[in-house]
């Protein structure tokens, strides 16, 4: 679930602009969504055509579903399909190959290829006039540096990112997945960011030098 420190950034946010990448079966929309005071923009990707239907049923009156995945390309990508989790959820699919995934997880196998929609992040917003985001909440399996190359423009005015990681150095990095980040990859690609939350394999990342912040500096946690 959502941890403490997160909750309490979501209930502080007046009227937040979210965006979740990797929606998998819609139970982060829901609980993002809870824990929200009012919302003025939430969009939530899934691109696993087997997720697809279940997000957008879960997502009816809270977000806007979006069935496509996030990156750094506009158009169709390869999507490689991971096989099911043990407990049934199929949540391991990414745009990024896979590499020594069955040594961690000996279930995970990629069970073929199939071409999904891909946005960047950029061109997503300008398409939908979204000029700020408060959080960017993604589970997206290898894919985080390939979302942050398409959002270069965005990023400067995003508050919170909440985002999986690969081994803190870049040297345990790329094991599972070809394109997987580090910790300090991804803080190398988003330079002034801070870290204010670390629960060992996902971080909460603060953006002290935010752009066009509509919130109050005193409302900022972090900062």
């Amino acid at each position: 679930m959502l941890t403490i420190k997160l909750r309490r950034i979501l209930a502080d946010t007046p009227q937040a602009v979210i965006f979740e990448f990797g929606a998998c079966n819609g139970e982060y929309t829901r609980a993002i969504f809870m824990s929200c005071p009012s919302i003025a923009k939430f969009y939530t990707f899934e691109p696993d055509p087997r997720n697809v239907e279940r997000v957008a049923a879960r997502a009816v009156g809270i977000a806007i579903m979006v069935p496509a995945a996030i990156g750094n390309i506009t158009g169709k990508v390869p999507f490689y399909l991971a096989s099911p989790q043990p407990n049934g959820e199929v949540g391991s699919s990414s745009i990024s190959q896979f590499k020594n995934q069955t040594e961690a997880f000996p279930w995970c196998k990629c069970e073929g290829t199939v071409h999904v929609d891909s946005w960047r992040l950029d061109d997503f917003c300008s398409m939908n006039e979204v000029g700020f985001v408060d959080l960017i909440f993604m589970d997206i399996q290898g894919a985080e540096r390939l979302m942050i190359e398409g959002a270069q423009r965005m990023l400067k005015s995003t508050r919170y990112i909440w985002t999986e990681f690969e081994g803190r150095t870049i040297d345990n990095e790329g094991t599972c997945y070809q394109d997987s980040s580090s910790l300090e990859r991804i803080l190398q690609m988003l330079p002034g960011w801070k870290v204010i939350e670390d629960t060992g394999g996902d971080a909460l990342l603060f953006n002290p030098h935010c752009e066009g912040n509509p919130h109050e500096p005193a409302d900022i946690i972090g900062a």
